[in-house]
């Protein structure tokens, strides 16, 4: 995973996962208080 600094795919995939589950927290938040 050179092209985005991660020593290994693991990391890479840890961080979008993480990533991933705030933005769909948010979304669930909006959509609640729309």
């Amino acid at each position: 995973m050179d092209s985005l600094s991660h020593a290994d795919a693991k990391t890479t995939i840890q961080i979008y996962t993480h990533v991933t589950k705030k933005i769909k927290a948010n979304v669930t938040d909006i959509m609640e208080n729309y």
